[in-house]
């Protein structure tokens, strides 16, 4: 959402915005990106990209024992 405020994708020139909601902007995209790199980093990209298309992650050594 701040990612498309700042390139206008809002229909609203961000640069005529108040400079407060500019630097609120700049703020809270900057916690969005920390957030996420935290929950990458913390889970693992695996379980991210698991995550994001529905499944579960599954360790080889579990699909060992199920085989």
């Amino acid at each position: 959402m701040h990612i498309a405020n700042i390139a206008g994708f809002n229909g609203f020139d961000w640069l005529s915005a108040p400079l407060k909601w500019q630097l609120l902007d700049v703020v809270y995209l900057v916690l969005d990106i920390a957030v996420v790199a935290g929950v990458v980093f913390h889970t693992g990209p695996r379980r991210v990209k698991a995550a994001i298309r529905g499944r579960t992650h599954v360790s080889p050594d579990h699909k060992a024992k199920l085989n």
